[in-house]
């Protein structure tokens, strides 16, 4: 694999099929589909940007483990990383167990603050799940993602509903990095 030129060369954008399910509401004469064209760019662009967030969420995840278990540099810090964090079988859920487990020993936080950084990667996981593998519809004027978690569940796409998932996304990456600086300022005696 070539490295990077020195000069910036632009990187190709896809052009993709997407899937957007249009139910026109009963006896509406139509839809729109120049506007369900326009949601749908937003509503994917919003899907992106859950989706690397919690992307950039797990790397922290993987700092914070990476870092309980070998300090800051150790010869096989990289092949844990690569063997046992990086894996398919190391998944999000098991990220956060081993990061609950962390906090407790370490006593990084106590109390309503440690369930609070338990419940926001939990939400991580769920809105990450819902915008991944959940489907759009939309009758032409909202949109909506329906997902399964436990049962079939169908979100209204609304500025408040965005609202509180960027809100929670956001203070769950803020959390994280609070507790790699946490964990690097009193590093493990010994």
């Amino acid at each position: 694999m070539q490295g990077l030129s020195s000069t910036t060369e632009e990187v190709r954008e896809l052009s993709l099929p997407y899937s957007v399910a249009v139910r026109p509401p009963p006896g509406d004469v139509g839809v729109d589909l120049e506007v369900v064209g326009d949601l749908a760019a937003v509503a994917r662009r919003n899907k992106q940007a859950v989706i690397e967030c919690a992307l950039a969420i797990e790397a922290n995840l993987e700092r914070l483990i990476s870092y309980y278990f070998f300090g800051e540099s150790h010869e096989k810090k990289d092949a844990f990383a690569n063997l046992i964090l990086h894996s398919d079988w190391c998944t999000f859920a098991a990220k956060r167990k081993l990061v609950v487990h962390i906090i407790n020993e370490r006593e990084l936080c106590e109390g309503a603050e440690k369930n609070e950084v338990d419940t926001l990667l939990r939400d991580v996981m769920r809105f990450r799940n819902a915008f991944t593998h959940g489907r759009f519809i939309t009758d032409g004027t909202t949109f909506r993602l329906k997902y399964f978690e436990g049962q079939s569940r169908i979100d209204d796409l609304t500025d408040e509903y965005l609202s509180r998932v960027e809100g929670r996304l956001l203070a769950a990456h803020n959390k994280t990095d609070w507790l790699i600086a946490e964990l690097e300022e009193h590093p493990r005696p010994g």
